[in-house]
């Protein structure tokens, strides 16, 4: 019997080899660059006086964390 653990693995080591990213994985890589590197997070500050977030009330955690740093203090 195959166990749904079984299929992500499964699909995160093909996703590994065959080095794609799915959504949340940009979602992920996308936080972890804007966190760590200030010169690249305040580069994305200065192009973008405005942000327009469609659907709003679907954000989930990982886009409000990326909201939240593009947007500063």
């Amino acid at each position: 019997m195959i166990k749904i653990g079984d299929i992500y693995q499964a699909y995160d080591a093909e996703k590994s080899k065959r080095m794609l990213y799915d959504f949340d994985d940009l979602l992920i890589e996308t936080y972890q660059l804007l966190k760590k590197d200030q010169d690249v997070r305040e580069k994305y500050r200065e192009i973008y006086s405005h942000l327009l977030v469609d659907e709003f009330q679907d954000t989930n955690p990982a886009q409000m964390s990326i909201l939240k740093l593009l947007i500063g203090d």
